[in-house]
């Protein structure tokens, strides 16, 4: 197999559309987007993290809510 492997090439990449300056400019500020979107992510993690942990905490009062009403569903549907 290996006698057969000759090249092994990446296909080529087309020119960029932005011109040199916008490229540079791009890579001044690229700390500053990055911190930009860093700040986002965390944002949405925090969101994220906080569903998850108030998820159980619905479902427990869910529960008890349930516990105090079956009572009395079970005696108006025996009134019927």
């Amino acid at each position: 197999m290996r006698d057969r492997f000759y090249q092994f090439s990446w296909r080529p990449r087309p020119p960029s559309m932005l011109s040199e300056a916008q490229l540079k400019e791009i890579a001044r500020n690229l700390r500053k987007f990055s911190e930009k979107y860093a700040k986002e992510d965390d944002v949405l993690m925090a969101q994220v993290h906080r569903s998850f942990i108030h998820c159980p905490s619905k479902q427990m009062h869910m529960h008890h809510l349930l516990q105090h009403l079956r009572p009395t569903v079970l005696t108006s549907k025996q009134d019927f």
